[in-house]
């Protein structure tokens, strides 16, 4: 529990000379670590939405929470390193704030339907149906007539 309030504030440092760390997934098109604004009071890092970007802690055990959201697209990885600066700590320690780092993946949901082979794992599955109709055996799946027999 803290005796004294305190400041902080949140930037994105993935391209830093500080940050030792693999490159972020949308820190290279940035030239600056202000990210965008969003009409909700948040700031928009790559995929990611930090909101607040910046706030006042008050003393007494007092909390302050912090929301990130994702925003998913396509089938990949998403990486980028924060900054959370505070007032009244040694500048020395931190040059860029005391990293964060966020990470996120997202993929696109699918049905399998053209592996018969793996959808009917525990029945007959066959290309043709038997010349004689004798000789087709129960819970055969017919892939040129895509009907199960």
């Amino acid at each position: 529990q803290g005796e004294f309030e305190f400041n902080f504030d949140i930037s994105c440092i993935t391209n830093s000379s500080t940050v030792k760390s693999r490159p972020g997934t949308a820190a290279q098109s940035r030239s600056t670590a202000e990210g965008e604004p969003t009409s909700d009071g948040g700031v928009r890092f790559g995929n990611f939405t930090v909101k607040p970007q910046s706030g006042t802690v008050a003393p007494a055990g007092e909390k302050a929470t912090v929301t990130v959201d994702f925003s998913a697209e396509g089938q990949s990885q998403f990486f980028e390193v924060l900054g959370v600066k505070i007032s009244e700590r040694d500048p020395a320690q931190d040059v860029d704030g005391i990293p964060y780092e966020l990470s996120g993946e997202s993929c696109i949901p699918g049905l399998l339907n053209n592996d018969f082979l793996q959808i009917f794992e525990e029945a007959a599955v066959s290309r043709k149906p038997p010349s004689d109709p004798n000789e087709l055996i129960r819970n055969t799946f017919i892939e040129e007539e895509r009907a199960f027999h």
